[in-house]
Parts: C-alpha cells; structure tokens; sequence
C-alpha cells in the first residue's frame, strides 16, 4: 500500500511541476547553410533558469550535418512530405493543433521571415499550401511580424526568429497527445512508412 501512495504523489508531483508556467526567450537564424540558435528559459517564477544554445560553431556543425542528412535521403523525405500531406483529414488536423498551441501559448513578442523551397517546385507548392494558411494565422496575432516567402527555382531554407512567450507545459502535453492519438495523425504515420519501403 506504502508503494501504491508513493507512486500517487510521484504522479501528483510531477503533474503540479507541469502545471507551472514556462517563459521561453528564443532566436533562430539560419542563412546559406550558416545557423546560430540560443535562448533562456525561466521556471518556477524565475527562480529556475536555463540557458539554451551552443554558440555558432556548433549551430553551423549540426547545420552542416543536416544538410548532408538532407541530400542523402531528399529524395525520400519529399515522398515521405507529400504522403503525409495528402494524408485525408491530416493538413486540417495539422491546422486544428497549431490554433490550439496557439491558444495554449501566450506570445509576448514574435518575429519571423522565411523563404522554403524543395528540389521539385511541385513539392513547394503543396508545402505552401499548408504553411501559407498557418502563417496566416500567425499573422493575426497583434505582436507578431510574419513573413513566409517560397522559394520555386531551388531548395533553400533560410529563416531568422525571434520570440518570447510563456506557457504551461501540462495543457501543452494534452494537447500533443490528442493530435498524436487522432486517427488523421494514424493514417499520416502509415502513409509515411508506406512511402518509405
């Protein structure tokens, strides 16, 4: 019984640490396969702080890294992105989980430019056709300044970003596991295993 009522307050515990807030002060920049990242999160009403990134070198080593990743298996990882994205109900599932993120998040401050573009123009399209109706909701935010550019005449993947927000990490993982148990999400996962054999 003693075993049972320690296992309770583990659980218990755990999920009240979960329920604190989180405040996240990141930035992202990636330009022409160079990248720097790095940011500060604040716990338990700032008592707690933890500083994120590695500095440049680092940043452009696991740039570097998967870029090489990219080029070996581009070729399956575009199958494996236009499977899952003509998964039937997975784009508006997608949709549905990023506005429910979004109301779970309080952003203080967001700035984000973007060009994307995939080897096939093709690719490109059916990307933007699901990333143009999400920065578009990104785009209603009173502190957000957004720009998602596609690139059609070549790959590239440029992005700089800065953002501030706070959140409670307990509402965030019951929201994830909805979108991850959803049949849409189910049938996304076989589609792309499917297109990988």
């Amino acid at each position: 019984m003693l075993l049972v009522w320690i296992l309770v307050g583990s659980v218990a515990g755990v999920l009240m640490l979960a329920a604190v807030p989180v405040e996240v002060a990141f930035r992202l920049e990636s330009h022409d396969g160079r990248g720097e990242a790095g940011g500060t999160v604040r716990w338990l009403f700032g008592m707690a702080r933890v500083r994120l990134g590695k500095g440049k070198r680092r940043a452009r080593a696991a740039r570097r890294r998967f870029t090489d990743r990219s080029q070996q298996g581009s070729g399956h990882a575009a199958g494996r992105l236009v499977a899952v994205l003509g998964t039937e109900g997975f784009p508006s599932r997608l949709l549905r989980l990023a506005h429910d993120l979004l109301r779970r998040i309080r952003i203080r401050e967001l700035s984000l430019r973007v060009r994307l573009g995939l080897d096939d123009p093709a690719d490109t399209g059916r990307l933007w056709a699901l990333l143009g109706p999400l920065a578009g909701i990104l785009a209603m935010l009173p502190v957000a300044h957004i720009a998602v550019e596609p690139q059609f005449t070549s790959s590239a993947f440029d992005i700089d970003m800065r953002s501030r927000i706070r959140l409670v990490p307990l509402r965030l993982l019951l929201t994830v596991l909805i979108f991850a148990l959803s049949p849409g999400t189910l049938r996304a996962l076989r589609a792309a295993r499917a297109a990988a054999r």
